[in-house]
């Protein structure tokens, strides 16, 4: 499984020959207000960053402990080396000590098998994310369905008390995403399985009452089960 991250690009630096036994990882971070569009400084007191790098297998279950490597939280940026392999990666912003955490970002999954790799996140301080896993049946059967590649999965999240409406849009093959950044706050969810054409063919009855937290906190809405009209 695949997972989409709208907060972080992940972009594959184009490099000319990259020696066998050794890929670099370049790490970029930055913080921002969602309420005010505005660039922010790291966190007073915390002043380090910890990127995190793990093994992963083929499908992204992590293979050991990994390793973790610190840099100054206002370099903004930070670049190691590591066996080639496939990796997940994410950062947490710390005290010098790690004896407290200001915010962690979401994890992404990076290939450095065959050449260098960018991940860039940015740490939103008045907000977060919601991360669901989905899975299609039919309505009508009950029975599990295969995702066509040519079907995507839409979560719209609307601010409770507004009219404030942010979709985000997966492949379905994906099987679980990341939505952008939401200001803090408590929202209603809609989710529906949408064919080549954009139009519903599922839909997931209304989640209420769904919280995001700040600074960049991540909640988790399980496996969500879309039932597909006619199956």
């Amino acid at each position: 499984m695949r997972k989409v991250v709208l907060a972080a690009l992940i972009a594959y630096a184009s490099t000319g020959c990259v020696a066998e036994e050794a890929g670099l990882i370049t790490a970029n971070w930055s913080f921002k207000e969602l309420a005010t569009g505005a660039s922010l400084e790291c966190p007073p007191g915390f002043d380090t960053t910890a990127v995190h790098v793990i093994p992963v297998d083929a499908v992204g279950n992590r293979l050991g402990a990994g390793v973790i490597d610190l840099y100054p939280c206002s370099s903004f940026t930070g670049t190691a080396d590591y066996p080639p392999d496939r990796y997940e990666v994410f950062m947490e912003i710390t005290t010098a000590t790690n004896s407290a955490k200001y915010a962690d970002t979401p994890s992404a999954i990076v290939d450095i098998i065959d050449r260098d790799a960018t991940i860039t996140q940015t740490i939103i301080d008045d907000g977060g994310f919601f991360y669901f896993d989905w899975v299609l049946r039919g309505a009508v059967s009950g029975s599990m369905l295969v995702c066509d590649p040519s079907e995507s999965v839409e979560i719209v999240s609307t601010l409770n008390g507004t009219s404030q409406a942010k979709s985000d849009i997966f492949d379905c093959v994906q099987g679980g995403g990341y939505t952008g950044g939401l200001i803090a706050g408590t929202y209603t969810l809609s989710i529906a399985a949408l064919n080549a054409q954009d139009q519903s063919i599922g839909t997931v009855p209304a989640l209420t009452n769904k919280q995001i937290a700040a600074p960049n906190k991540i909640t988790d809405l399980g496996l969500i089960m879309i039932p597909i009209d006619g199956e």
